[in-house]
């Protein structure tokens, strides 16, 4: 059997890399009694399970803004 692709080997590291942090996201969710802190964390898995959707239905480069700015919104409500 031959190796995988590298274009095909990195999407299932992505693949991979994406649902591990969508996994941890799910657990800060429940651990914390800051209303703003779980609607950041919240919104971050959302995002980040979008971008996993995408590369999933064969995007190359998914829109990562969401991500981006779900990652500063859940850095605000952790500084606030």
């Amino acid at each position: 059997m031959s190796p995988d692709p590298p274009a095909s080997r990195d999407s299932h590291d992505t693949l991979h890399s994406l649902a591990s942090l969508e996994e941890k996201l799910e657990g800060f969710g429940g651990e914390t009694d800051d209303v703003d802190v779980g609607k950041a964390v919240d919104a971050l898995r959302e995002s980040v399970g979008a971008v996993r959707e995408a590369v999933e239905g064969g995007e190359s480069s998914p829109d990562l803004g969401p991500v981006t700015e779900a990652a500063g919104e859940l850095t605000k409500a952790c500084t606030a």
